[in-house]
Protein backbone atom coordinates (compact mmCIF):
# COMPACT_ATOMS: atom_id res chain seq x y z
CA UNK A 1 0.00 0.00 0.00
CA UNK A 2 1.04 3.27 -0.63
CA UNK A 3 0.94 6.05 1.91
CA UNK A 4 -0.86 8.59 0.04
CA UNK A 5 -4.04 5.82 -0.34
CA UNK A 6 -4.42 5.56 3.12
CA UNK A 7 -6.31 8.20 5.96
CA UNK A 8 -6.25 8.48 9.46
CA UNK A 9 -9.49 6.06 10.97
CA UNK A 10 -8.94 3.61 7.87
CA UNK A 11 -8.77 -0.22 8.56
CA UNK A 12 -5.79 -2.31 6.71
CA UNK A 13 -4.17 -5.58 7.62
CA UNK A 14 -0.73 -5.34 9.16
CA UNK A 15 1.51 -8.00 8.57
CA UNK A 16 2.58 -8.37 12.45
CA UNK A 17 2.78 -12.26 12.10
CA UNK A 18 -1.38 -12.86 12.78
CA UNK A 19 -2.48 -10.33 9.94
CA UNK A 20 -4.95 -8.60 12.36
CA UNK A 21 -6.72 -5.69 11.87
CA UNK A 22 -5.23 -2.70 12.21
CA UNK A 23 -6.76 0.89 12.30
CA UNK A 24 -4.50 3.72 10.72
CA UNK A 25 -3.52 6.45 13.61
CA UNK A 26 -1.14 8.46 11.57
CA UNK A 27 0.64 8.71 8.93
CA UNK A 28 4.72 10.34 9.19
CA UNK A 29 6.46 10.23 5.76
CA UNK A 30 6.80 6.92 4.31
CA UNK A 31 5.13 5.26 7.76
CA UNK A 32 1.60 4.32 8.31
CA UNK A 33 1.20 4.24 12.14
CA UNK A 34 -1.56 1.81 13.02
CA UNK A 35 -2.88 0.54 15.91
CA UNK A 36 -3.88 -3.27 16.58
CA UNK A 37 -7.41 -3.72 17.15
CA UNK A 38 -9.37 -6.67 19.22
CA UNK A 39 -12.17 -8.65 17.56
CA UNK A 40 -14.24 -8.14 20.31
CA UNK A 41 -13.97 -4.19 20.89
CA UNK A 42 -12.49 -3.11 18.29
CA UNK A 43 -9.89 -1.43 19.91
CA UNK A 44 -6.70 -2.06 21.79
CA UNK A 45 -4.23 -1.03 24.32
CA UNK A 46 -1.30 -2.34 22.07
CA UNK A 47 1.78 -0.22 21.34
CA UNK A 48 1.25 1.73 17.87
CA UNK A 49 3.06 -0.29 14.70
CA UNK A 50 5.05 1.55 12.25
CA UNK A 51 4.15 -0.28 8.70
CA UNK A 52 6.51 0.66 5.58
CA UNK A 53 3.74 2.49 3.66
CA UNK A 54 4.88 0.51 0.48
CA UNK A 55 4.77 -3.07 1.76
CA UNK A 56 3.88 -4.17 5.20
CA UNK A 57 0.44 -2.45 5.77
CA UNK A 58 -1.78 -4.34 3.45
CA UNK A 59 -5.68 -3.37 2.18
CA UNK A 60 -8.53 -5.56 3.15
CA UNK A 61 -10.78 -7.06 0.47
CA UNK A 62 -14.28 -5.81 1.00
CA UNK A 63 -16.40 -8.57 1.77
CA UNK A 64 -20.04 -9.27 3.43
CA UNK A 65 -18.86 -9.29 6.46
CA UNK A 66 -17.30 -5.84 6.02
CA UNK A 67 -20.19 -4.33 4.37
CA UNK A 68 -22.51 -5.71 7.13
CA UNK A 69 -20.30 -4.05 9.56
CA UNK A 70 -20.85 -0.63 7.60
CA UNK A 71 -24.71 -1.00 7.73
CA UNK A 72 -24.98 -2.91 4.22
CA UNK A 73 -28.59 -3.67 3.46
CA UNK A 74 -29.51 -7.03 2.02
CA UNK A 75 -32.31 -6.16 0.43
CA UNK A 76 -30.90 -3.25 -1.51
CA UNK A 77 -27.81 -4.20 -1.66
CA UNK A 78 -26.68 -0.38 -0.49
CA UNK A 79 -24.98 1.17 1.76
CA UNK A 80 -27.32 4.79 2.57
CA UNK A 81 -25.39 8.06 3.08
CA UNK A 82 -26.97 11.05 5.04
CA UNK A 83 -27.55 14.03 3.06
CA UNK A 84 -27.43 12.67 -0.14
CA UNK A 85 -29.67 10.23 -2.25
CA UNK A 86 -26.61 8.96 -4.04
CA UNK A 87 -25.93 4.91 -2.69
CA UNK A 88 -22.71 3.06 -2.31
CA UNK A 89 -23.93 -0.14 -4.61
CA UNK A 90 -22.20 -3.78 -3.83
CA UNK A 91 -21.55 -5.79 -6.84
CA UNK A 92 -19.98 -9.10 -7.85
CA UNK A 93 -20.85 -11.15 -4.41
CA UNK A 94 -19.88 -8.13 -2.25
CA UNK A 95 -16.33 -8.30 -3.69
CA UNK A 96 -16.81 -4.52 -4.73
CA UNK A 97 -18.85 -1.06 -4.23
CA UNK A 98 -19.75 1.54 -6.82
CA UNK A 99 -21.87 4.78 -6.29
CA UNK A 100 -24.91 5.33 -7.57
CA UNK A 101 -26.68 8.48 -8.02
CA UNK A 102 -30.45 9.45 -7.28
CA UNK A 103 -31.28 8.39 -11.03
CA UNK A 104 -29.66 5.04 -11.51
CA UNK A 105 -25.81 6.39 -12.85
CA UNK A 106 -23.01 4.50 -11.35
CA UNK A 107 -19.74 5.72 -11.01
CA UNK A 108 -16.91 3.87 -13.64
CA UNK A 109 -14.93 3.25 -10.70
CA UNK A 110 -15.09 -0.14 -8.77
CA UNK A 111 -13.57 0.20 -5.26
CA UNK A 112 -12.82 -3.22 -3.64
CA UNK A 113 -11.03 -2.20 -0.70
CA UNK A 114 -12.16 -1.38 2.60
CA UNK A 115 -9.87 1.47 2.97
CA UNK A 116 -10.87 2.89 -0.51
CA UNK A 117 -14.89 2.61 0.65
CA UNK A 118 -14.27 4.45 3.75
CA UNK A 119 -12.57 7.07 1.77
CA UNK A 120 -14.88 7.31 -0.45
CA UNK A 121 -17.83 7.50 1.96
CA UNK A 122 -15.82 10.31 3.99
CA UNK A 123 -15.28 12.46 0.61
CA UNK A 124 -18.66 12.40 -0.11
CA UNK A 125 -20.07 12.97 3.25
CA UNK A 126 -17.44 14.38 5.18
CA UNK A 127 -18.39 11.62 7.72
CA UNK A 128 -16.19 8.57 9.14
CA UNK A 129 -18.14 5.30 7.95
CA UNK A 130 -18.80 3.58 11.03
CA UNK A 131 -19.55 0.40 12.36
CA UNK A 132 -23.54 -0.18 12.53
CA UNK A 133 -25.09 -1.91 15.67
Amino acid sequence: MKVTEVRIDNYVKGQDGSFRIHKVSGVEGNLIKTQPLTLVSWQSNEPVSDFDGHSSALPIPIDETWLLKFGWDRESETIGMPGSDALIVSENNCSSVRLMDNTGNYLSKSFNCVHELQNLYFGLTGEELEFKK
